[in-house]
């Protein structure tokens, strides 16, 4: 499923070759590439700690919430769960305010 993000990243370094990646499911997402969206719902739910983890996340909510329309119902569930997991920490990540809109939209 994330083969042709990978492929298209050409780095070194781990985190710029993972940020460069996730630039790609980025992209892939805003042209309503279903793997990508996919991709994005697993990375949100999976990715408590990850590089520039908040940064990706955010790029991936918003992107999720303009495409809220393809998220299959699978992964809704488990969105929603995460947003619980998150809300009840002593400080929740930013990122929680784009899950919060995003679950709003695909209820």
């Amino acid at each position: 499923m994330s083969e042709k993000y990978i492929l298209q990243t050409k780095s070194d370094h781990p985190a710029l070759w993972f940020s460069h990646v996730m630039e790609n499911i980025e992209k892939a997402i805003d042209d309503k590439d279903q793997n990508a969206i996919d991709l994005g719902c697993l990375y949100v739910i999976a990715a408590q700690k990850a590089p520039f983890g908040k940064i990706h996340k955010s790029n991936v909510l918003v992107r999720l919430l303009r495409n809220h329309k393809l998220i299959m119902r699978r992964y809704a569930l488990n969105l929603k769960q995460t947003y619980e997991k998150l809300i009840q920490m002593k400080y929740p990540p930013r990122e929680t305010r784009e899950l919060s809109k995003l679950l709003k939209k695909i209820r």
